[in-house]
């Protein structure tokens, strides 16, 4: 039981900024932001033609494509000009991020439920409990650091940081596409650069806010280590007429 703890210790430690991160994608990534998006003042329009309304039909059905359980369909989407919305490539790549944001959701679902699995095995055991805590404190430390750095390089090198993303889970030029493609048009640099932004600052702001619930519940759940500890029994002075304590084990 002590080497798993250990384990998932350090696990939940190394996966707290995925953690972090993916909650607030999960909460970010929906129709509402892409409304959002769309209908703030100095968004890009698109050049192409498509108008507010189709940007926002085609958006949001692309959205739930991704995010949904459900298994829907973007092959059936037609354009303005009742042609296919999408090329192959465009339709390939959509499958993939599908693929990589509900392999994404699931591994957080497994993540959480592993804490929780900690949470109920420690909670009864002061010393395993306080264990728990100050791995908590210190993923939520380590994702403020992460976050910090991630947001300075999407301010100064966002198309590096882009790429690299991209890089990292999508085929060598599976993602690259014209500017007329359907998908860039919906979807271009600049609602990129806002959803990294918001995405960074609200992971960021939850990173703190926990790492200050932790810090403050470790304290309260801090005990003396094992070597250190006295017995309530251990000292007992009483009386005695020439004012010596007697001591009894």
């Amino acid at each position: 039981m002590k080497f798993f703890l250990t384990l998932s210790n350090k696990l939940i430690i190394a996966a707290s900024p995925f953690i972090f991160l993916m909650a607030v994608v999960v909460s970010v990534f929906t129709p509402a932001f892409i409304w959002i998006e769309y209908q703030r003042p100095g968004f890009p329009p698109d050049e192409f033609g498509f108008s507010t309304e189709e940007r926002l039909r085609y958006g949001i059905h692309s959205v739930n494509y991704v995010t949904s359980l459900r298994n829907l369909s973007l092959a059936e989407l037609t354009g303005p000009d009742s042609e296919p919305l999408y090329r192959e490539s465009e339709l390939s790549h959509m499958a993939d991020v599908r693929t990589v944001f509900q392999s994404a959701r699931w591994a957080l679902a497994g993540l959480i439920a592993l804490t929780v699995v900690q949470f109920a095995l420690t909670w009864r055991r002061p010393a395993a409990f306080r264990d728990l805590l100050y791995a908590l404190r210190t993923g939520a430390l380590a994702s403020i650091v992460v976050y910090s750095l991630l947001m300075i390089l999407s301010l100064t090198i966002f198309d590096q940081v882009f790429y690299s993303f991209h890089q990292l889970f999508f085929a060598e030029g599976s993602w690259l596409f014209y500017t007329s493609d359907a998908l860039i048009r919906l979807f271009p640099k600049q609602l990129w650069v806002d959803a990294f932004i918001v995405a960074g600052v609200a992971a960021l702001a939850l990173a703190v806010l926990f790492y200050f619930l932790f810090r403050a519940f470790a304290k309260r759940a801090a005990i003396p280590p094992v070597s250190g500890k006295t017995s309530l029994n251990a000292v007992r002075s009483s009386s005695r007429p020439d004012g010596a304590a007697s001591f009894k084990r």
